[in-house]
């Protein structure tokens, strides 16, 4: 993969800093009351669109309309410009709130019809602008090449370079995390098998301490585990994505410190001939800053694991292994426990249907605002 650089006016991009907030067009089981929660505590507000109307401090009502909860898919905020996927009156009165301008790239497709299919725009889930050695930089998924060129995505978003990687997804948002200082959590599936082989090994060394009797008490949770390993060694084998090894190595190439984590776990399919992952638990797709204090923080989506191995807290306990909790140790050089946080939704919606049925988590449904916007 080729990276592309030129020289142009820095911008601090979207990595780990303090951020003004973030804009969220709705409110589904109130997953953006929850994540307003964790910005009070750590120092960043939520913007909510209210009839396509954005209103500061004020969250749309919890809903279980969950039509429009997209975000990153609409909007990107790159150096005090506006990226749309359609200048309609929600763009003007987001502009508008947050003192934006429209984006130079943007301006001559302002008032054509086909401005929805032409417009230079990128899903936010497919990029991430960050902090580079010297200025700003992207990273983005090689689908874009299908639309732009590089020095086209340059100039949209006000970098001076561009790394394209490989997918290993439908958006790089599900498979990578940047963090600051050039590092960037990659989910990769043998770090996640290991960890799940992990929590199998810690109930047989459990199981070993029990009576025959007793042992039939977790005869469920031994086969769960051997059928969740199994079948994700199958997925591995099915998935037709871009390898981690790929990324990994392309990433380096570019200069980024690569971090491997248990990030996600996923099954495989082919439809007509395309792949397709449906995450069973992604801890990549997650929001990522400075707190008011200066520590990093990361918010990510809670998973069905625990329930789909049958580990109550209690048993967790007694055995040594939680999945959650081997991903929370993956971040500690990097992140206190306390400023990691999990988003749940009500009647456990980012767990049971957001993730699995409707693909997405909470980057996707919450767009970053710089400190800088006023």
């Amino acid at each position: 993969m080729k990276t592309n650089s030129i020289t142009t006016t820095s911008f601090k991009g979207y990595d780990a800093r303090p951020l003004k907030g973030f804009l969220m067009n709705s409110n589904p089981f109130g997953i953006a009351r929850e994540l307003k929660a964790i910005g009070d505590k750590e120092g960043f507000k939520i913007y909510s669109i209210i009839d396509g109307v954005v209103l500061k401090d004020q969250i749309n009502p919890a809903s279980y309309d969950t039509f429009n909860i997209w975000v990153q898919d609409m909007w990107t905020i790159a150096k005090n410009s506006l990226l749309s996927v359609i200048n309609d009156r929600t763009a003007s009165k987001i502009k508008q709130k947050l003192n934006l301008v429209d984006n130079k790239a943007q301006l001559d497709l302002k008032n054509k019809s086909d401005i929805f299919s032409k417009n230079k725009h990128i899903s936010g889930g497919n990029l991430f602008i960050v902090k580079g050695d010297q200025g700003d930089e992207v990273i983005v998924g090689s689908d874009e090449l299908n639309k732009f060129d590089p020095t086209e995505i340059m100039a949209m978003y006000s970098v001076n370079k561009v790394t394209i990687i490989p997918q290993m997804d439908f958006h790089i948002d599900l498979s990578i995390r940047p963090l600051d200082n050039k590092r960037i959590l990659l989910a990769d599936d043998i770090t996640t098998l290991n960890v799940l082989k992990k929590g199998e090994k810690k109930l047989e060394k459990f199981l070993s301490s029990l009576t025959e009797e007793e042992k039939e008490n977790y005869g469920i949770q031994s086969l769960a585990f051997k059928n969740l390993i199994e079948e994700f060694k199958d997925n591995i084998e099915k998935n037709k994505y871009a390898s981690s090894a790929l990324v990994e190595q392309t990433l380096k190439n570019s200069g980024y410190e690569v971090i491997k984590v248990p990030g996600r776990v996923y099954e495989s399919y082919t439809i007509r001939k395309n792949p397709s992952l449906v995450s069973v638990c992604n801890y990549m797709n997650a929001n990522v800053t400075y707190n008011r204090d200066g520590k990093l923080i990361y918010i990510t989506n809670k998973s069905p694991i625990e329930d789909i191995l049958f580990l109550t807290p209690q048993l967790s306990e007694k055995i040594g292994f939680s999945f959650e909790q081997e991903f929370i140790k993956s971040l500690s050089p990097y992140i206190e426990k306390e400023h990691i946080y999990f988003i749940e939704g009500g009647d456990g919606f980012v767990k049971d249907q957001m993730l699995t049925f409707y693909g997405g988590g909470i980057h996707c449904v919450s767009m970053e605002i710089p400190e800088e916007m006023k």
